[in-house]
């Protein structure tokens, strides 16, 4: 009878061993699964905040694109506005030719200019249709050196050359009371040009003699003192040139009517 109890009670500590084992591994098993839970809880955190954060970036991209929407939807009514005005100031004739898609493969383009500056000179007119590589307008840019374009006529281009002294006299400032801007003539062109006709030809016949040469002066100063300040010159403004070819003493000049005439007399004789 005693040896049954001892394994009776041999068995019981085996069994609760058993017992604690397993209530151990189910501890382990409890606790890694409440590691993991606040793992996936962080993890869903993150998530959540990732969502937030692209949700605000598609927000503002939506806000912008709406924006620029908005932007172009304007420009388009004030175009369509614009394009109701021109055409009520076409002529019949030319509504017509659009009428009759004469210009639907006519592209409209905004130019926009490079640079700042000042419109030097238009070559188109109001209404002509521009065509590929012509030029639209000369401009010139803010803060460029002036530089005086002359016309030398072909009986004078034989005494000049480049390098020479120059005075110009601008004719929306006076001489006689504002006085001339010395210059130089930097260069000088050396094939003759032929005055223009009001038709927009070039001359013929008599008005051949009319040739000319173009040059360029640069100045030593590009304004004028006007009641003590300063008027600067302005581009396409006018002027005369006069070219210093030569110096004489003063004896020379006041002889020189003399001997022209002395020689006459030899001549006569």
């Amino acid at each position: 009878v005693e040896s049954q109890i001892n394994e009776a009670e041999n068995e019981s500590q085996l069994q609760d061993v058993t017992l604690q084992t397993r209530i151990n591994d189910r501890e382990k098993a409890i606790a890694a699964i409440k590691v993991q839970i606040a793992e996936n809880a962080v993890a869903t955190r993150q998530a959540e905040l990732e969502i937030r954060r692209l949700n605000g970036e598609l927000e503002s991209q939506r806000l912008n694109t709406q924006l620029k929407f908005d932007a172009l939807q304007v420009q388009l009514t004030q175009a369509q506005k614009q394009a109701r005005l021109n055409l009520s100031g076409m002529s019949p004739e030319l509504l017509q030719r659009f009428s009759s898609g004469e210009f639907e493969e006519t592209d409209e383009h905004l130019v926009l200019a490079p640079i700042d500056g000042v419109v030097g000179q238009i070559h188109v007119t109001d209404g002509e249709t521009a065509r590929r590589g012509a030029t639209l307008i000369t401009l010139i840019p803010e803060g460029a050196t002036l530089i005086a374009e002359v016309k030398i006529p072909n009986r004078e281009v034989g005494k000049v050359r480049e390098s020479m002294q120059a005075r110009l006299k601008f004719d929306a400032f006076p001489y006689a009371r504002h006085g001339a801007i010395d210059g130089k003539l930097n260069q000088l062109v050396k094939v003759a040009e032929e005055p223009r006709s009001q038709s927009g030809g070039t001359g013929t016949g008599s008005a051949a003699s009319g040739s000319y040469y173009r040059g360029y002066c640069t100045l030593e100063q590009t304004y004028f003192r006007v009641e003590g300040n300063r008027k600067p010159l302005l581009p396409g403004m006018t002027a005369t040139a006069e070219i210093v070819t030569g110096r004489k003493r003063i004896i020379e000049v006041l002889l020189q009517p003399l001997l022209a005439f002395q020689q006459g007399r030899k001549a006569e004789e």
